[in-house]
């Protein structure tokens, strides 16, 4: 499909009566459960309210997903090596879009871009497109570019990349791509006193526990540039997930 520049914010003719768009919506919501009802919604209103041309295009990158469990951990080195060696599909124009999204000027569009990438790079098969069609520099630049006023397009940009880690082949490109310093930059300021976005905390520390995961190079490039200081903060939180995350990290 056509590069969507610009994800418009308005009410459009086809959602006058208000029932269509909703049973619309609704239909979407239920093939797609692993896509946020926001992005589902953007899609549909920039095609005017077409729900074929909608379907159309989500079908081919979630058709995979739905196959995949959704994981907090890296799988055994076993079914790693599975997945490496299970053959892709060459077909990722879908997931080149929500790529190019990420690109966009917008920064409503950028963070249902940010979103649905997360979602997708749960499924060993969506992290290789996403990898293929050059998604992990555009993220890095994306979570470098992201202003502290945009929490929500931080959180989702740093679980994009905490899951396209689960991949052990993804970890070295990623760290090539110059993820480790605005993650870790990130990491410390999420551990400052007063921080109270726990969110954030479990999914900087879910990223860096995949990042270097099995990996000891970059487990030392991690405690080099300070990213241990902050696990050890949010292993002694008092919010769970956060300190499961960061125990698991460590």
């Amino acid at each position: 499909g056509a590069l969507l520049e610009k994800v418009k914010r308005f009410t459009p003719s086809w959602g006058a009566s208000g029932s269509g768009s909703t049973d619309s919506l609704k239909q979407l919501c239920d093939m797609f459960p692993m896509l946020e009802a926001e992005t589902l919604q953007s899609v549909l209103e920039e095609n005017e309210g077409d729900l074929e041309k909608t379907i159309e295009m989500f079908m081919p990158m979630c058709t995979a997903a739905t196959r995949e469990e959704h994981q907090k951990r890296p799988p055994s080195s076993k079914a790693r090596k599975a997945s490496m060696e299970r053959p892709q599909s060459s077909y990722s124009r879908d997931v080149k879009e929500l790529v190019e999204w990420a690109q966009s000027p917008d920064v409503d569009v950028q963070f249902q871009a940010a979103r649905a990438l997360a979602d997708l790079a749960m499924s060993d098969d969506q992290r290789s497109r996403i990898v293929k069609v050059g998604g992990i520099p555009h993220l890095v630049k994306l979570l470098c570019s992201a202003g502290d006023d945009r929490p929500e397009l931080q959180r989702c940009v740093v679980m994009a990349i905490a899951n396209i880690a689960l991949s052990e082949q993804n970890q070295g490109l990623l760290a090539d791509a110059g993820v480790l310093p605005p993650l870790i930059e990130l990491s410390k300021k999420a551990m400052a006193e007063g921080y109270e976005d726990t969110e954030m905390q479990s999914n900087l520390a879910r990223g860096l526990a995949n990042l270097a995961y099995c990996n000891e190079d970059l487990e030392a490039m991690v405690v080099e540039q300070g990213g241990l200081e902050p696990l050890v903060a949010w292993f002694k939180s008092k919010d769970e997930e956060a300190r499961l995350e960061a125990g698991a990290a460590l």
